[in-house]
């Protein structure tokens, strides 16, 4: 469905995304590069330590610290429910590389 919506939708979002400065046809690349940041997320196996210089958290491990903002929300949203927007991420970058009206069907659907 969330597929038959972005169809539905796609002239608005080309027309926002041009007044954005950026080319109508660039945005179905932009979308899936987003979707490959998510889905290229780490998932970690131990707690993630942090360090309080400041009124912010930083992650202790520069390697974390230097991942784009989404993947540092993900980080933070735990492994269980990033792993779950993965799920959903990798079944809509399917969808749409397919053309697919549905999106492909997850484990959890």
């Amino acid at each position: 469905k969330l597929v038959e919506l972005f169809h539905l939708f796609r002239p608005l979002l080309e027309q926002a995304y041009e007044e954005l400065g950026y080319p109508a046809e660039d945005l179905d690349n932009a979308i899936v590069a987003a979707l490959d940041q998510i889905l290229s997320t780490p998932i970690p196996t131990t707690p993630i330590a942090l360090t309080h210089e400041s009124v912010h958290y930083k992650y202790a491990d520069p390697k974390l610290e230097a991942l784009p903002p989404i993947q540092k929300q993900l980080l933070r949203m735990g492994p269980d429910h990033t792993q779950k927007i993965q799920t959903k991420a990798r079944g809509l970058r399917e969808a749409l590389l397919s053309g697919a009206a549905e999106p492909v069907p997850t484990d959890d659907e």
